[in-house]
Formats: structure tokens, C-alpha cells, sequence
């Protein structure tokens, strides 16, 4: 199935672009996109989900997720994605889903 994922701020010159297409095994889960675009985007984007959809790593002292490179946030449908929820949350042919670190400003 075809999944369309966006992205902006950082991660939009780390996926290459604004947008691409990524083809997944139905019933394919938010994890396993996760992990495939990690797969063909190498570690500049892997760093990112080093703490990501894995519930087993605890927080440090000051509640920051362990080997953090920054937060990642992840809309599937326009709803967001909690990290618990990366395996349980199936896509669907077309989905679109948009990743993104949050951005902050004045």
C-alpha cells in the first residue's frame, strides 16, 4: 500500500524533501514506517527514533527521553500519535502522515 509522508522543519532536508511516497505491507503499523524510513534514510533520521515507540527505555532525571537527537512528532490522519501507540495504530492505503520536530519561534 502506498503511504504519503510529509514533513517540515529539520526532517524535511533529512527525508529529502517535502514529501514522498513510501510503499508498506498492508496492515503495516506507524512503527513500521518508522523503521523503514529509517532503513532507507540512513542515521540521520534513525536518531530520531532512539527513544521513540520503544515503551521498555525510561526517561532521565529531568524527564527527556534517553539518547533523544530531538522529540518527534507524528500526525496520522491530522490526529496525533502518542509513542505508545506507534504498533498499535495500523495505516491504510493512502494515509498520509506528517513528521516533524517541533518548531518554536517568536
Amino acid at each position: 500500500m502506498k503511504i504519503v509522508v510529509r514533513s517540515i522543519g529539520p526532517l524535511r532536508q533529512v527525508l529529502g524533501g517535502a514529501q514522498m511516497e513510501v510503499f508498506l505491507d498492508e496492515g503495516a503499523t506507524v512503527k513500521t514506517l518508522l523503521r523503514r524510513l529509517a532503513e532507507e534514510r540512513g542515521a540521520d533520521f534513525a536518531r530520531y527514533l532512539d527513544w521513540l515507540c520503544e515503551t521498555e527505555r525510561s526517561a532521565d532525571s529531568a524527564g527527556r527521553p534517553p539518547k533523544a537527537y530531538a522529540p518527534l512528532r507524528i500526525l496520522v490522519r491530522g490526529r496525533d500519535v502518542f509513542p505508545s501507540d506507534c504498533d498499535r495504530i495500523q495505516l491504510s492505503e493512502g494515509d498520509e502522515v506528517l513528521v516533524f520536530t517541533p518548531l518554536a519561534g517568536g
